[in-house]
């Protein structure tokens, strides 16, 4: 190995290093990540023709920027 040759280290010893490290490192262990939800464009267009542009973060908010959006 060329590492190895450039640190003028035995091969052997490091392929032991490496077999140690191995042996005390803890075993990998796949995790699930709760990735947040994707934000939903919305789009609200006005009889004026004036356009609004936003992102809710839930279906669920969408009544509420409807509501407001009829109160303009």
């Amino acid at each position: 190995m060329k590492f190895c040759a450039e640190h003028e280290i035995n091969l052997q010893t490091f392929y032991s290093w490496l077999a140690k490290e191995r042996k005390n490192s803890p075993p990998m262990q796949e995790v699930q990540v709760n990735l947040p939800a994707p934000r939903l464009e919305v789009r609200v267009c006005f009889p004026n023709q004036v356009e609004v542009r936003m992102q809710v973060d839930s279906p669920s908010a969408l009544g509420t920027v409807f509501r407001e959006a009829a109160q303009c």
